[in-house]
C-alpha cells in the first residue's frame, strides 16, 4: 500500500495533465499556467506556489520537467507513466527503508546494554530489548515515577498534545538530546568486559617486592556476640528480636508468648 504522500503526490500529477489538456480560454488552465504581469515575489524563500509544489513532484518522479506537458497531452499515457513512477518511488523508499533498519540493527549489535538503575547488562539488539523489558518489569515504580509530567519540550519550550507527540518532537527537532523516560544506557564492549589476567613482563624484576600483610578475616559471631536478646524464661540467646518472639512462641519454650508490639528484654553484652 502506498504512503499518503505518495497518493497526494499522483492525484496532484493526474489532475495537472487533466489541467494541461484543457483549452487556453477555460479558467483552471489560466489559474495554473499563468503568471502575473506586474509583480514580483518576496526574497528570502517566499512560499510556494501550486506550480512550485508540481515541479517537485516531477522531478520525484523522475519525470522531465520540460517534456511533461507533451506526454500528458494523451491520458492514458500519462496515467501509465504517473503510475509506474508512484510505484518506482514506493519500491525505492521501501529499499532504503529495509537498508537503514539493517543498519540499525547491525549497529545495535556492536553495544552493550546496561539499566540505569542496576548491573543488568545484555549484549546486542536482543540485549536491547531486555534491558528495556527488565527496566518495565523489576522498575516498575522508578519508570512511573520517571514518566513525563509536561508535555513542553524543555529545549525549545515548544509545547505539544501528548506524551507521544513530545517524544516524536524530541526524536525529529533535537535527535542528539536522550529520549525522555528511562532508557537502556548504551555501552562498549569494552566497557564491560571482565578484567583480564595480567601477562608477566619481561623486564619485570625477579624478586617482587613484598605485599602488604592481608588483614585477618573477622571472627564468626559467637553466642557471648549474640546476646542481645535472652529469654526471660530459660534464658536462652537469640540472635534477633524476631528470634526471640520465635523462640518463646514455639514449644521449646514453655513461657508465655511475646506479641509483635509487646516489650522484649533486652540485656546489653
Amino acid at each position: 500500500m502506498f504512503k499518503i504522500e505518495n497518493i497526494i503526490r499522483q492525484r496532484r500529477l493526474r489532475w495537472a495533465g487533466h489541467l494541461s489538456r484543457m483549452p487556453d480560454t477555460r479558467i483552471p488552465h489560466k489559474i495554473a499556467f499563468s503568471e502575473l504581469k506586474v509583480g514580483k515575489r518576496p526574497q528570502c524563500k517566499p512560499k510556494k506556489r501550486w506550480a512550485d509544489i508540481l515541479k517537485e513532484d516531477i522531478q520525484l518522479m523522475g519525470l522531465d520537467v520540460k517534456t511533461w506537458r507533451t506526454v500528458a497531452a494523451d491520458r492514458r499515457t500519462w496515467g501509465s507513466k504517473v503510475q509506474d513512477a508512484i510505484h518506482g518511488a514506493h519500491e525505492a523508499q521501501l529499499s532504503a527503508a529495509t537498508e537503514k533498519r539493517a543498519n540499525r540493527h547491525e549497529e545495535e549489535e556492536k553495544w552493550d546494554w546496561k539499566c540505569p538503575l542496576c548491573n543488568f547488562v545484555r549484549h546486542g539488539r536482543r540485549g536491547r530489548q531486555y534491558v528495556q523489558s527488565h527496566i518495565t518489569q523489576c522498575h516498575r515504580d522508578e519508570a512511573q515515577a520517571q514518566q513525563l509530567t509536561s508535555l513542553t519540550c524543555t529545549h525549545c519550550n515548544y509545547t505539544c498534545a501528548t506524551k507521544s507527540g513530545l517524544t516524536s518532537h524530541l526524536r525529529h527537532k533535537h535527535p542528539g538530546e536522550p529520549p525522555p523516560g528511562l532508557r537502556p544506557q548504551k555501552l562498549l564492549p569494552a566497557q564491560t568486559a571482565p578484567p583480564t589476567t595480567p601477562v608477566p613482563s619481561l623486564l619485570a624484576p625477579a624478586h617482587p617486592a613484598p605485599s602488604a600483610p592481608t588483614p585477618a578475616p573477622a571472627a564468626p559471631p559467637t553466642p557471648a556476640n549474640l546476646s542481645g536478646f535472652t529469654c526471660e524464661r530459660c534464658g536462652r540467646v537469640c540472635a534477633s528480636r524476631a528470634g526471640l518472639i520465635s523462640h518463646s512462641r514455639g514449644k521449646s519454650c514453655r513461657g508465655q508468648s511475646l506479641e509483635r508490639g509487646g516489650n522484649a528484654r533486652t540485656t546489653n553484652a
